[in-house]
């Protein structure tokens, strides 16, 4: 396995969130939730935090920060998809989910995949017998 698919096995089987602090009543809907409004603007808030933090270590008052003299890196594809990954995925990679919640995610997993494969018609049935 990946470790991208680690990550995402991880987080699917999360019941709470511990970037944004929202919890769930089955880690089902973890996957949904992290692409959601509440998510995202948790993000954004902890990277602009880290911004500040850094900004404010090289002798720069908010002010100045806040100021329309500093200038805000462009956001790029690469560079959101960076962000993501720093603020949410890898946090939620450190975060262990409950066995029974593992289980439960593999079970789902596989009966999904189950029903996606063909079935066999009638007349297949019947040829064993």
């Amino acid at each position: 396995e990946s470790q991208d698919q680690v990550v995402d096995i991880r987080s699917c089987c999360l019941r709470k969130c511990s970037v944004c602090g929202s919890a769930f009543s089955t880690p089902m809907r973890m996957s949904d939730h992290i692409k959601g409004r509440k998510h995202c603007e948790a993000i954004v808030t902890n990277y602009f935090n880290d911004f500040l933090l850094q900004h404010s270590k090289s002798q720069q008052s908010n002010k100045q920060l806040l100021d329309s003299s500093v200038d805000l890196p462009t956001p790029t594809v690469e560079s959101v998809k960076a962000v993501f990954h720093e603020f949410s995925t890898s946090i939620l990679a450190k975060a262990c989910p409950e066995p029974p919640d593992v289980a439960m995610m593999a079970l789902r997993t596989s009966l999904s995949k189950l029903k996606t494969t063909p079935t066999l018609g009638k007349s297949d049935e019947m040829i064993g017998g």
